[in-house]
């Protein structure tokens, strides 16, 4: 999903952690646990990384549409 709406370019500007969250997340789709088991991190860690990152992605897709309007 995340790549769908996003370019890849924009998924690698957000740097890792979040880039790797968000790639297990959606693609893998995996869960919050899981993802912290898998990296190591700790849960909240993750669960901020992931909506962070989310939030990151809306306010580019956000100045991308107003662009075009």
């Amino acid at each position: 999903m995340v790549d769908r709406l996003c370019s890849p370019r924009q998924v690698d500007d957000l740097g890792e952690p979040r880039r790797t969250i968000l790639r297990l997340a959606f693609h893998e789709d995996l869960t919050h646990e899981q993802i912290s088991t898998r990296t190591g991190l700790p849960l909240g860690t993750v669960k901020s990384h992931l909506r962070r990152g989310l939030v990151h992605l809306r306010r580019t897709l956000e100045e991308v549409r107003h662009e075009f309007a």
